[in-house]
């Protein structure tokens, strides 16, 4: 569903993608197997830390978060940790942006999203974003280039009401 997202919204997707390894790759439904190569693959999907997919197990609210949050629906390539959605199972979406971005890029490939989760409420969200190099950028009206985001790893705190979130950095 996460890459039929992405072609809908204009992104294209490689042909004949190589299957990832997987320990139960064959377990993949035959119409899920280039969706689930090409994801992880893009580093979308990543199995689990014993090797496996786990294709008939439970994908868990914080799995589909995070794998939605490394799936640019833009078309653009690149993913972003601009703006992060909350869809609820009782119905309605809300987004809020996280405050740590690269102007019109979102995240490169060195920037990651770590460690997702909801608190025991459901109501506070907490992800680590890491920035490997700072994010810099010039201004004509500046003489200096400014520093928007350092290097280093950003523990994020979301309240998802009323949508409010914190930043605590920490050097690499």
């Amino acid at each position: 569903m996460l890459l039929r997202a992405y072609e809908v919204y204009g992104g294209e997707t490689p042909k004949n993608t190589a299957a990832p390894d997987y320990s139960d790759f064959d377990a993949v439904d035959d119409w899920a197997r280039s969706s689930v190569a090409t994801l992880s693959q893009w580093g979308v999907m990543n199995g689990s830390e014993e090797g496996s997919f786990s294709p008939q197990g439970l994908y868990t609210t914080e799995q589909c978060l995070v794998t939605f949050l490394r799936t640019d629906l833009t078309g653009r390539g690149g993913r972003s940790a601009s703006y992060t959605y909350f869809v609820y199972q009782e119905g309605g979406i809300k987004s809020v942006d996280l405050g740590l971005h690269r102007i019109q890029s979102g995240l490169v490939e060195t920037d990651t999203i770590s460690d997702c989760f909801f608190d025991d409420t459901g109501r506070i969200f907490c992800c680590t974003i890491t920035f490997l190099t700072d994010v810099v950028y010039s201004y004509p009206e500046q003489e200096e280039p400014v520093v928007s985001v350092k290097q280093g790893h950003y523990f994020t705190t979301t309240d998802t009401d009323p949508l409010a979130c914190t930043h605590v950095w920490s050097p690499l």
